[in-house]
């Protein structure tokens, strides 16, 4: 016939098992594996491309390729990033005009945008872009709203002008 065990019985019987998991836990402890080895990134110096005649592209391609690998970035907008980064004279004057003519204020608020906008045009020394080209760009890519359409409203000349009015 079934029993049931007495209180006692049972106390033993979870107070075994417990002593159990507690032996099993601490065996698991000393006998941990070993923890993988970090691979620590190598970081490559680039010379900034500025664009001046005979500065060899090719070369400076292959040096921004080659720190992208030993820096172990894989993700292409940070490759994207890096190789801005490596940009002086006419290169960053170019990467700045063309990220200026992209540039949309997104999830950020007028104040970054802003601030954004003021800094990539400030990096444009050759070739600047005219006033109203900047007024216009800046107008546009603001989020719909009560300060893209007082802007609209106002139309400043100028792009300072108009980074005041939105602030």
């Amino acid at each position: 016939m079934l029993r049931s065990p007495s209180p006692t019985e049972q106390h033993g019987v979870a107070l075994g098992f417990i002593m159990k998991e507690q032996r099993e836990i601490a065996a698991r402890a000393t006998v941990s594996t070993p923890p993988t080895p970090r691979v620590e990134s190598l970081k490559l110096h680039v010379n900034s491309y500025v664009g001046r005649e005979g500065e060899p592209l090719l070369r400076w391609l292959v040096e921004v390729d080659t720190a992208i690998t030993a820096r172990r970035i894989v993700d292409p907008l940070s490759k994207v990033a890096f190789a801005i980064s490596c940009l002086g004279g006419r290169g960053m004057s170019w990467a700045s005009r063309a990220e200026f003519l992209d540039l949309q204020q997104g999830k950020h608020d007028v104040h970054a945008y802003a601030q954004r906008a003021g800094s990539l045009v400030s990096n444009i020394v050759t070739n600047p872009i005219d006033e109203a080209t900047k007024v216009v760009t800046f107008m546009k890519r603001l989020k719909d709203g009560s300060v893209k359409t007082y802007l609209f409203r106002e139309y400043p000349s100028t792009l300072e002008a108009a980074i005041t009015l939105a602030m």
